[in-house]
């Protein structure tokens, strides 16, 4: 039979019966076992403190103590140095060539630290979240899929101390990084440390059920794990996300009587927390079952209509999409956009994969473009930068977000009709499409405007369409139809779009070399400046890092 666990004693007894090893009752002169046993009681009176255990300093690293395993040596150990990890026992003068196996490391940005936070480092409770929450609202708010917070509800919040934490701090986190205060190595560091922590608050909810104003955060947790290097739980959150949008029927809400107005939960946040979480779904998979988890149909465009107008206090009805145009705003253009460019890229993926009958392809990709024509028909081009950037000018992030999406589905659109054979007028077209986006990138950094790392990924489509769709159509037909000194003015904006946004995201930042490698092969080299160099000499020597580029989602 199992001896029953000994009951902890105390350290007062008397030494006869420590020594027996038998509870004391601590009675004094004689405590009561030595008085029944008529045996000698003898009790401690030495005044010293006792001895205790001094417990050794933990060399371990976080990352090894998490997985259990034994950490081997200085500075960056050997199993954060082979998975390419951030090492928390790293020294700025240890194994100095262990920074070439994180290419972030290339950058002004550190790692993100998964341990608790240092005592040099500022803790939420003395670090005034007001001025990052306020640049949260002029630029992150306005990026593609992340304008679901109604600023003016969460000030109401915030005022009287009511609005999550964990909400504030992921929003100051991607404030930090991606905002327009610049930020310094301190700040980023514990921009990281928040993330982590809302992070794994959040991680903690993938077996459970939570509601939309979790569903806020891990959107925003994502959106920071995805661009700082942490791809694996990047796609966790995106995958709850998804799971918790389906569960809640958020984008049922048509379908039933609006609800009260809520604080931080008004049907236009809602709603458009919804389009977030069909896009975040619809893209990293690469279009190809995004419409199957989040049906597109149930949502509508205006935002929210029916209580009152999201960013007026006025009474406005819901549009739906197959209804015409009525709503001109910025957000329903961006969501409008969006739409054409996940039917276009879902079937682009379909033919590509060989899961569509080749007889029915033609058909499917007429269906496709004239749906993505109808959703972009509403006039809202390019035309006049100036007086644009001068009647948005308090959504400008947002305004270069709308004007790149649907730049980008109309090139879907000639990418469609180039795979099934009609290439000739259809490659002219493309480089016309990638000559507006440049003129779009460089009025955009002309004027400093915070851009979404998004935005780069089409920067970087854009460089492989100018040094290769002219080349082909001249191979095909003969046909010259852009100088190779109109291509080296094109690719500027782009470049300084793609290595201004590697700063920040690490998911650029892989795909700054691949953009530098194809200027080479083609022999651009006259805008490549020292950080171009630098980024291809550490990707080729960053042999140990390799598998961080299978992570690179689908564009």
């Amino acid at each position: 039979m199992r001896e029953m666990a000994t009951p902890a004693r105390s350290r007062k007894g008397c030494m006869t019966c420590r020594r027996t090893r038998v509870k004391c009752d601590e009675r004094r002169p004689i405590c009561g076992r030595c008085l029944a046993r008529t045996a000698t009681c003898v009790y401690n009176e030495d005044p010293s403190p006792q001895r205790h255990r001094v417990q050794r300093p933990i060399a371990s690293c976080i990352s090894c103590r998490r997985r259990k395993i034994k950490c081997i040596g200085t500075g960056i150990c050997q199993n954060c140095s082979a998975k390419g990890e951030p090492c928390s026992n790293a020294t700025p003068m240890a194994q100095p060539a262990a920074s070439l196996v994180d290419p972030s490391g290339l950058f002004p940005f550190p790692p993100v630290v998964l341990g608790g936070q240092s005592e040099s480092q500022r803790s939420t409770s003395t670090v005034d979240l007001r001025p990052y929450l306020m640049s949260f609202f002029r630029t992150v708010n306005h990026f593609v899929t992340l304008g679901y917070i109604h600023e003016g509800d969460f000030w109401q919040q915030h005022a009287i101390q009511a609005a999550p934490s964990t909400l504030s701090r992921i929003m100051a986190a991607n404030a930090i990084r991606f905002g327009d205060i610049p930020a310094t190595s301190a700040d980023l560091s514990m921009a990281d440390e928040w993330a982590a922590e809302v992070g794994d608050k959040m991680i903690n909810l993938a077996t459970t059920e939570f509601g939309a104003l979790e569903l806020m955060q891990i959107i925003l947790c994502q959106h920071y794990d995805f661009h700082t290097g942490r791809y694996t739980r990047g796609y966790v959150m995106a995958g709850m996300a998804a799971r918790m949008m389906t569960f809640l029927r958020l984008h049922m809400l048509d379908e039933r009587q609006p609800p009260p107005l809520l604080p931080l939960l008004s049907l236009g946040s809602l709603r458009r927390l919804a389009w977030a979480v069909w896009h975040l779904d619809a893209t990293l998979d690469g279009g190809k079952f995004g419409f199957s988890s989040i049906a597109e149909n149930a949502l509508t465009l205006l935002l929210p209509g029916g209580i009152r107008d999201y960013l007026e206090l006025r009474e406005e009805a819901c549009h739906s999409m197959t209804e015409g145009h009525h709503d001109t705003s910025l957000e329903a253009h961006l969501i409008r956009a969006l739409s054409a460019r996940q039917i276009l890229a879902s079937l682009h993926t379909r033919i590509a994969r060989n899961l569509v009958p080749l007889d029915e392809i033609p058909e499917l990709v007429d269906r496709a473009v004239d749906q993505a024509e109808r959703l972009l028909q509403a006039p809202f081009d390019f035309v006049n930068p100036d007086v644009e950037f001068i009647k948005y000018r308090d959504q400008l992030p947002l305004l270069v977000s709308v004007h790149a999406m649907r730049n980008t589905a109309r090139r879907h659109i000639h990418l469609l009709y180039i795979l099934i054979g009609k290439t000739r007028p259809h490659r002219h077209n493309l480089v016309q499409e990638v000559e507006e986006l440049c003129k779009l990138l460089t009025h955009a950094l002309l004027r400093s405007i915070p851009l979404d790392p998004q935005i780069a990924m089409h920067a970087y489509n854009g460089i492989e369409v100018l040094l290769f769709q002219p080349l082909r159509l001249q191979l095909e037909s003969g046909e010259e139809i852009i100088s190779r000194e109109a291509i080296s003015s094109l690719i500027e904006p782009l470049l300084r779009c793609i290595r201004s946004a590697a700063g920040q995201s690490t998911l650029v930042a892989l795909i700054h070399p691949e953009a530098v490698n194809r200027l080479l092969l083609r022999g651009f080299t006259e805008h490549l400046i020292g950080h171009d160099w630098h980024a291809v000499l550490r990707k080729l020597l960053a042999l140990s890092s390799c598998h961080l580029e299978t992570h690179r989602p689908g564009s």
